[in-house]
């Protein structure tokens, strides 16, 4: 099957040197001829066979887009219908970076050093590429620049591509003034690093990754154009998280009538299956297209369209029709700013998160034996029924610790005004002994020392109140030391934890010597 498309790829240098030699002027309606019978070609024809005839159209109008097909007269080949030629060179792969005669005579890039294949092929996941350039980073990381990619940059709210190139990790992928950076990781017994330039590097796209964010970027278009046809809700931010993306608003209230109909809206968008394209506009005609929102950035501007739902200036690599983008699900709502921000489930997401919501409904039915839709109610009553139960027990708990109290009280006796107090729990809260300190402090003249052990913890509190004699912050250290603990605090209440194992009767006893002798 390589014998068409080698005699095709020959075919190239061929067309190029006889352009060269003569005029030629590309006919736009001949072009969208050719993009027609291709079209009606492409269901029987091989893949291989319909990809260099493609690359061959795409290479021969960038071509005369950039006027080097008439160098020795420095003419410039002018090409406009930028939307159908964007459809008839969707999909090929450039195999080198456009060069065009620089103003200086010498050869430069185009001002995309690196071709970007996540363009022409959304769903291009491995490719081949030569290395530009590469450089170690003093961490041992390769910054790698090739000829093409089909990894997408971070940029416009989209996350960056994850994935492999030459066998390492792709850590991160931005834009530069020399081409797009792939920041590798060193892989382990690697023989040579960074790859050398002008090699020939293998890379394969994370497509589970890419795929999601193509949802998510897909659905976010479809939401904000809802939106603003709904309430004239205009968008004002956008983030593209790992969990769900969140739409920012420039309103300070939705009703929960608008956002039921702007997620209708969405979704009958993709049950619509509108196709999603993409084309460059120039600056100079751009307010020729009706855009969502003004543009930006300058010069020339990718434009995607969803439909005729939405048109907007965007960067970012999109699904090709709305039935890809598969569900919009709204799972948040809440006010920023004075503005709402609303959070959607997109895409695979939003059907995770049916299934999971039926999973835990499913559970719910079970537990309280009650239907789907008679959930919410017995959750209500649970509810009512748990503010009873804890109200009683605080009101147990709180006789519980007068009575405590009032037992350790009964059993110190005064000295010179001052009561000494020292005693042990085992297994009680960890909040225990503080509560109890704090009833005991409220009695003139207490010095209180009490110890809990539970949760394999040793819990210490202290309580001095006032009128005691007895200064704990001198003795604090020294007794704190006997079993190992850390705290801190202030009048009139001290507590921390020591060792588990720790001497907790000679830390009672000293504590009650200290406090009887002071």
């Amino acid at each position: 099957m390589r014998g068409p498309a080698t005699r095709i790829d020959g075919f190239l240098p061929m067309v190029r040197a006889r352009a060269a030699q003569q005029l030629v002027k590309i006919d736009l309606k001949a072009l969208e001829t050719l993009r027609q019978r291709f079209e009606s070609l492409e269901r029987v024809l091989l893949n291989a066979v319909l990809h260099a005839i493609k690359r061959f159209i795409k290479e021969l109008s960038e071509l005369v887009r950039l006027g080097s097909l008439l160098p020795a007269v420095g003419a410039v080949a002018e090409i406009r219908g930028n939307e159908s030629m964007a459809r008839l060179t969707g999909g090929q792969v450039a195999h080198s970076p456009i060069v065009r005669p620089a103003a200086d005579g010498c050869n430069q890039y185009s001002r995309r050093m690196t071709a970007s294949l996540y363009y022409d092929d959304p769903s291009l996941v491995a490719f081949s590429a030569a290395v530009v350039s590469a450089a170690e980073e003093d961490d041992g990381q390769a910054r790698v620049i090739l000829d093409q990619t089909a990894f997408y940059p971070e940029g416009g709210g989209q996350p960056a591509d994850r994935g492999v190139l030459a066998g390492a990790t792709v850590i991160d992928v931005k834009k530069s003034p020399e081409g797009i950076v792939h920041l590798l990781k060193r892989p382990k017994d690697v023989t040579e690093w960074p790859p050398r330039e002008g090699s020939e590097v293998h890379g394969e796209v994370d497509w589970d990754h890419r795929r999601d964010y193509m949802q998510q970027h897909s659905g976010q278009h479809v939401l904000s154009a809802a939106l603003l046809d709904v309430g004239d809700y205009n968008t004002v931010s956008v983030h593209q998280g790992e969990e769900y993306t969140t739409i920012e608003v420039d309103s300070p209230e939705i009703s929960s009538a608008d956002l039921r109909e702007v997620e209708r809206r969405a979704n009958d968008a993709i049950e619509a299956d509108l196709p999603i394209t993409a084309e460059t506009v120039h600056e100079s005609n751009i307010n020729s297209v009706r855009l969502r929102r003004p543009p930006k950035v300058s010069g020339d501007i990718r434009v995607v369209r969803v439909g005729s739902m939405d048109c907007v200036a965007c960067g970012g690599v999109h699904c090709e029709r709305t039935g890809q983008i598969r569900l919009i699900r709204l799972v948040g709502v809440e006010t920023i700013r004075g503005h709402v921000r609303t959070a959607w489930k997109i895409g695979d997401r939003a059907l995770r998160h049916f299934a999971e919501a039926s999973e835990i409904t499913g559970a719910l039915v079970a537990e309280l034996s009650a239907k789907p839709q008679e959930i919410v109610q017995r959750v209500r009553q649970l509810g009512e029924r748990v503010k009873g139960l804890e109200y009683e027990v605080r009101g147990a708990k709180q006789r519980e610790y007068d009575l405590v109290t009032r037992s350790l009280l009964e059993d110190s006796e005064p000295d010179r005004g001052q009561r000494v107090i020292t005693a042990e729990f085992t297994d009680e809260a960890s909040d225990y002994i503080r509560g109890l300190a704090e009833i005991l402090v409220e009695q003139t003249g207490v010095c209180a020392c009490l110890t809990n052990r539970a949760d394999d913890r040793l819990y210490w509190c202290v309580g001095v109140a006032a009128g005691a004699r007895f200064r704990f912050e001198d003795a604090k250290a020294d007794l704190l030391s006997l079993i190992a603990a850390k705290g801190g605090g202030r009048p009139p209440i001290w507590q921390g934890v020591g060792a588990a194992d720790g001497d907790v009767q000679g830390f009672l006893a000293e504590f009650k010597r200290r406090a009887e002798q002071s």
